[in-house]
């Protein structure tokens, strides 16, 4: 069976230097059969499916050399950094640069300046639904939650049929159908054979759970053992006890778990995967915590211990509730548009490619940058000014639930509810609320987050389910871009990117002066929405 809890053994060496971590990847599709559903593509590094975790250290460099031996372009994107000064290396297709071209190289150099727990996957044409995703591990010397031993467990969906076919189903004009349900994966093997998370008696365990899915939510729990949530999407924080743990795609969570004294049972670890909310198709499975190899299983109860919720953690590092100084509603759905397909949105507008990135169109438009027409009328963008405090109160009309991500920034999560106010809002317990990256819009629910506008860049908010975030449901956060203007030059290889593939780097979204769109396809109107 294989061994599903990949071991991370650190030996930190680093004193005064950092290190440079060099990954040489020939992103490729492979062709087999991951799940017992059938052989498909999937995309790959290095002419393997299974592309290992990525280990590194505060203050290091991470380097990686790209060669796309596609035949489409793609992109890299650290799920949850900051990207300080370095937005240009985000990734977010026509965002910040340009898709890697066919046949062509590209080196990301990434100062690790956060710690914690994430992932990094492609961010053009659905890569990282078809298998191009990895977790990323930041160890810091001075993290408090250091010196324990730490164990990996990277959850994904699958999809029988290829990405092309389920958007076809999915966005057909008209008649919109449903698509497939996945199977599961745990670090990188089929979850229906889920390996065993080997523990020694006695020790305490750090469990970093990375759900890498395109679509779906893990729920983690072990039998008969007390868990303590330390860390939320790279946020640390005070030790709280769970039952289980609930990621949404592209949420990360640390726990700490305590072995037996003895090796005298072994237990059971579960996992459920599912969508929100829940169907017939949830999947069940279970894996082995062993302590000894001849060992009886315990079959006992759970841990006596409250249900996840992310709201009332309290992070390391405080930070005040932000008192904002605007807030903006964001409403979010899907529905019939003018062209005939089945589109997401966000305040009515699907979200559309611009044929100038938005970075450059901020670099090259001087004042007219702070202009949020000047990015297109389908990136509908929203433009902060610099250290602006900020409130996006996101609205979920719909029966189905919504991973939202921003990059950029961890904001602050300060209130869920019911948009028919039928439940108890939920609120932080304490002054200092938690903070993360991706956060759960549920059904017929809204969500409000703070931050403040303090890394300028050309940020995307998106669903992180992958069919939302292609069908439209994704916004442009064009941050302090007159800060922008004064930053020093980017490095020559992100707009030869552009330049080689005939994509021009200045002028607003068209690629025009002012706000003359020509060139750009008229922006399709909502007709009928169908999940309000």
């Amino acid at each position: 069976m294989r061994q599903i809890a990949l071991v991370i053994c650190f030996v930190l060496l680093h004193s005064v230097f950092a290190a440079r971590v060099v990954l040489n990847w020939d992103i490729t599709e492979v062709h087999m059969d991951r799940v017992g559903s059938g052989v498909r593509r999937s995309i790959g590094v290095n002419n393997s499916a299974v592309i290992p975790p990525i280990l590194a250290t505060l203050n290091d460099m991470l380097v990686i050399n790209v060669k796309n031996s596609l035949d489409e372009g793609t992109s890299l994107h650290i799920h949850g950094y900051i990207y300080n000064g370095t937005s240009y290396f985000d990734g977010a297709q026509m965002v910040c640069g340009c898709s890697i071209a066919p046949k062509s190289t590209f080196t990301y150099e990434i100062p690790m300046e956060q710690a914690g727990t994430f992932w990094i996957h492609g961010h053009s044409n659905h890569h990282n639904v078809e298998g191009l995703r990895a977790p990323l591990v930041v160890q810091s010397p001075v993290d408090p939650y250091s010196g324990r031993k730490e164990l990996l467990v990277a959850f994904e969906d699958w999809f029988a049929a290829p990405v092309a076919m389920r958007a076809n189903a999915t966005f057909a004009k008209l008649n919109p159908k449903a698509t497939d349900f996945p199977d599961g994966i745990i670090n990188g093997a089929d979850a229906r054979q889920a390996g065993k998370l080997r523990l020694a008696p006695g020790q305490e365990y750090r469990l970093r759970l990375v759900n890498m899915a395109s679509a779906m939510w893990f729920d983690f729990a072990i039998d008969g053992h007390d868990m303590l949530v330390i860390e939320v999407d790279g946020v640390l924080t005070e030790a709280a006890p769970v039952r289980s743990v609930q990621l949404a795609p592209a949420q990360r969570v640390s726990v700490l778990i305590r072995a037996k004294p003895t090796a005298a049972w072994n237990y059971r670890y579960r996992v459920k995967m599912y969508s929100l909310p829940e169907c017939a198709n949830t999947r069940y499975y279970s894996g082995r915590v062993e302590y000894a190899a001849i060992a009886p299983v315990f079959t006992g109860p759970s841990a006596n211990a409250p249900e996840f919720s992310d709201i009332h953690l309290v992070p390391l590092i405080r930070e005040p509730l932000i008192v904002p100084e605007r807030s903006v509603r964001l409403e979010v759905g899907a529905g019939m548009f003018s062209n005939g397909l089945t589109m997401h949105f966000i305040n009515n507008v699907t979200y559309a490619l611009p044929k100038v990135p938005s970075l450059y169109t901020a670099l090259t438009t001087g004042t007219l940058a702070r202009d949020p027409r000047v990015y297109g009328p389908q990136s509908n963008a929203l433009v902060l000014r610099s250290f602006e405090r900020i409130e996006l109160y996101m609205v979920n009309y719909g029966p189905l639930a919504h991973p939202m991500h921003l990059h950029g920034h961890a904001f602050q999560v300060v209130e869920y509810g019911f948009t028919n106010g039928t439940r108890a809002v939920e609120r932080p317990r304490s002054p200092w609320p938690m903070r993360r990256d991706t956060v759960t819009l549920g059904p017929f629910q809204y969500v409000a987050i703070r931050f403040q506008a303090d890394n300028p860049g050309m940020w995307v908010l998106h669903c992180h389910n992958d069919r939302d975030h292609y069908g439209g449901m994704s916004m442009l956060i064009a941050e302090a871009p007159e800060v922008l203007q004064l930053t020093p030059d980017m490095p020559p290889s992100i707009s030869n990117q552009c330049t080689s593939q005939g994509i021009k780097i200045a002028g607003n979204a068209a690629g025009n002066d002012g706000l003359d769109m020509r060139g750009l396809p008229p922006a399709p109107v909502l007709i009928h929405p169908v999940s309000h």
